[in-house]
């Protein structure tokens, strides 16, 4: 082999070897990406148990109560307003004052029934939105303290349905299939929010 072909080969493999040594060397001194710490958290638990939503429940409940009270109450008048239109005949001006009279009342009893139930309704939805975002505030608070980086919906319901569609529904709804019980921090936001609501109750 010519001396020169030799020469030139030996300083490509030589550039190559110092080429590959070096991206090794870089590899090597490059850091490993940190672990993510991961914890799961049972959303319906915490929800369910915060001392906010209870509450809050039970305000609503009253309110429902109230509206049935009501209703109870304007029904009555108008069943009894019925029973007077039987004293009279069709054709009388007693009869058609009472029958005028009873109109009103139904209607009025249709409306309330609807705004009520709707002002019930929309209550709840703006508490659920607030209680919501409560919750996932003190989730953010209890993952920094603790050093989590991720934490992920934990869903405690049984997988079961009255139908396969809907046993297949909740299957495919489901976000995690398994985790270890050393990262649910569900009780520990749970009594952290509930301390939290407790000492805002205080101020």
């Amino acid at each position: 082999m010519d001396k020169k072909v030799f020469y030139v080969c030996l300083a490509i493999v030589g550039g190559l070897m110092t080429g590959m040594w070096i991206k090794s060397g870089q590899a090597a001194n490059k850091p490993s990406p940190m672990p993510t710490r991961v914890a799961v958290v049972d959303m319906v638990k915490v929800f369910n148990n915060y001392d906010r939503t209870k509450q809050v429940n039970q305000r609503l409940a009253r309110r429902q109560d109230q509206m049935k009270a009501k209703r109870k109450e304007m029904i009555d008048k108008i069943e009894a307003i019925k029973a007077e239109l039987e004293n009279f005949q069709p054709d009388s001006k007693d009869y058609y004052e009472r029958q005028k009279k009873l109109f009103k009342m139904t209607v009025e009893l249709k409306t309330y029934t609807q705004v009520a139930a709707e002002d019930i309704k929309r209550e709840f939805r703006l508490m659920t939105e607030d209680i919501y975002k409560q919750i996932v505030s003190a989730v953010k608070d209890v993952a920094e303290s603790t050093g989590y980086d991720l934490v992920l919906y934990l869903d405690a319901a049984k997988i079961q349905g009255d139908s396969f569609p809907a046993l297949l529904e909740k299957i495919r709804q489901r976000k995690v299939i398994y985790s270890s019980k050393n990262i649910d921090i569900t009780q520990t936001v749970l009594n952290y929010i509930n301390q939290k609501y407790k000492l805002s109750k205080q101020q």
